[in-house]
């Protein structure tokens, strides 16, 4: 058993010597170049690392289930429950007090006077605390509205798991309310970067001679306004525009040389890298788009009000199919695992970098190289923490079974042929099923709180609406350009619109 737990953990841990290794090189690539602080560089690379830790345990959590050694060891799982916990509080503490105290300590900038920057910060912050307090007080004395008086698995699971209140329960509710907020950054960004990425792989970027075409000829439709047009306001903004249609004609040139003749090169290796980025979208969505059809057939008596909570599914999708059969050679499953979670976020980055951070189409901060303000990198790792923080949420859709059960098997009442094992089967007179700790937390805020289940249901939904939409604008747009699209040119021309 020692041994077991050692393997799952070791790899636990290597892969979060990496994760924070990569996250620093990340704020610090992202970092502007002569305006940043260390305050808001490390609450980022904290906030950036916390969720991904809260990832990458589903798979010890589901391989401590899965064992027979470790299936029965309650100190365990109490001990996995609680460091979830620990996590999803650290998560809290930094999206709801520390990164807006570290946003509204850098707005009032001052280096002489760090006492009046603190107390500016602390003022605005005092907010957020409210919040938090109110949820946790909510979370604490949530009751579910819920009735499951049969002695069916499925109402025995639901109750024993709705008796879980206290600090567990208040921990879900949050956890819960910070889902959503994840889910609406998944619709607006990873669902467009799992669909735009690919193709932009694949397409690859623009020739020299297109570009250089299309700046002359606006070049010289700007020099034919400047002509026609007598205002010297709409004359000044028209010839700033083509002095940075020509700075970008000059980049052309340049772009001819160097790394980009070497990109040019492994022109080859990226149409692969994209091709294989679109098979692992599709194969994503078409598992959520599976999960989904098959929680409307066959979920709990509960029904719609706590979101179609799957009872069991007769047919795996590829992803939760692939997922538990390589959770028998672990740590297969969690080289799977790792790589789905690294590609949603590498979607979910590249979208932010090339939509910005925007709230309500209204663009507030780049996120460029060496170009971010700290304002933007605070707000960006939020952004990106609660998107990967939705994703413990998503895991139980684009894997069901795996991340409910693992690889558990049980032999339902009066047949002989062993199946996976389900909520339908859960807790019954010949079933040994355990859930996994993630299963629990996510089912328990569904089951205690109306309607919130549903939101969940609906918002999966409308990502993958999102995404099968960006596959056909993706499809239909131009190629990229071969410089930098948010040029600091581009920057200078927004402002005279």
């Amino acid at each position: 058993m020692i041994e077991n737990l050692f393997l799952a953990f070791s790899c636990f841990g290597a892969v979060v010597i990496f994760i924070i290794i990569v996250n620093i090189i990340l704020v610090k690539y992202y970092n502007h170049q002569t305006d940043s602080e260390s305050l808001p560089t490390v609450t980022a690379i904290i906030s950036l690392t916390l969720p991904i830790l809260s990832l990458l345990l589903i798979p010890v959590d589901i391989y401590t289930v899965s064992i027979d050694d470790l299936r029965n060891n309650d100190d365990i799982h109490t001990t996995i429950q609680y460091v979830y916990a620990g996590l999803y509080c650290c998560i809290l503490f930094f999206s709801a007090i520390v990164i807006p105290f570290s946003y509204f300590y850098y707005e009032e900038y001052d280096p002489d006077e760090k006492k009046s920057r603190c107390g500016h910060a602390f003022k605005f912050t005092a907010g957020f605390i409210v919040v938090v307090i109110a949820l946790v007080i909510m979370g604490l004395f949530l009751q579910s509205p819920f009735d499951f008086s049969t002695n069916d698995p499925p109402d025995v699971w639901a109750k024993k798991l709705i008796g879980k209140g206290g600090f567990i329960g208040a921990v879900s509710f949050f956890v819960g309310c910070l889902t959503i907020l994840g889910y609406v950054i998944m619709i607006s960004y990873t669902a467009y970067g799992l669909s735009s990425l690919p193709f932009r792989m694949i397409k690859g970027t623009a020739t020299l001679e297109e570009e250089k075409g299309d700046y002359e000829q606006a070049i010289k439709s700007e020099k034919k306004k400047l002509i026609n047009d007598k205002k010297g306001s709409t004359n000044e903004r028209d010839s700033r525009k083509i002095i940075a249609y020509k700075n970008r004609m000059r980049r052309l040139e340049e772009a001819t040389s160097g790394c980009f003749k070497i990109c040019f090169i492994f022109r080859p290796i990226a149409v692969i890298i994209g091709v294989f980025y679109f098979l692992l979208s599709f194969a994503i969505c078409l598992s959520i788009s599976w999960t989904l059809i098959n929680r409307i057939i066959n979920h709990l008596n509960c029904g719609p009000v706590c979101g179609f909570i799957l009872k069991y599914q007769k047919i795996s999708n590829p992803i939760d199919y692939s997922l538990v059969f390589l959770s028998k050679y672990f740590p297969a499953d969690y080289v799977l695992i790792c790589i789905i979670i690294f590609y949603l976020y590498l979607c979910t980055l590249n979208a932010i970098t090339k939509i910005g951070i925007k709230i309500c189409c209204y663009k507030l901060y780049p996120f460029r190289k060496a170009r971010t303000p700290p304002q933007g990198i605070l707000i960006g790792s939020i952004m990106l923490m609660l998107s990967i923080l939705s994703l413990n949420n998503l895991l139980t859709n684009i894997a069901p079974t795996y991340s409910m059960f693992g690889t558990q098997t049980t032999i339902p009442p009066n047949t002989t042929e062993p199946v996976h094992c389900s909520i339908e089967y859960y807790n019954s007179t010949t079933s040994s099923c355990s859930m996994t700790q993630i299963g629990e937390i996510i089912n328990i805020v569904s089951l205690k709180v109306p309607f919130m289940g549903l939101i969940f249901f609906a918002m999966i939904c409308l990502f993958v609406i999102v995404w099968l939409l960006g596959i056909f604008v993706a499809g239909f747009s131009k190629k990229q350009s071969l410089i930098d699209e948010h040029s600091s040119d581009d920057e200078i021309v927004e402002d005279f619109e």
